[in-house]
């Protein structure tokens, strides 16, 4: 997609988007990638009901310098 998902811009079609994603394919999972932490996606209008639909977050600001190619996904519902 590019860009950030969560923007005030984008996260409403984001929010529609995974929803009828997941009305379609309900045993698909939903990875959202954000520049946000989770805790600030949940104070955004519409965060909350975003999160409520995807199945897991990568969120934060990538650092090159802390890549870690041996972690393991971790699932944060």
């Amino acid at each position: 997609m590019g860009g950030e998902p969560t923007a005030k811009y984008n996260i409403e079609a984001v929010t529609e988007l995974s929803k009828a994603f997941k009305n379609a394919y309900p045993d698909k999972n939903i990875w959202l990638w954000s520049g946000r932490t989770l805790e600030e996606i949940e104070c955004l209008e519409h965060g909350k009901e975003l999160l409520s639909t995807i199945d897991f977050l990568i969120d934060g600001r990538f650092e090159e310098d802390k890549k870690d190619l041996s972690l393991t996904w971790r699932r944060f519902k």
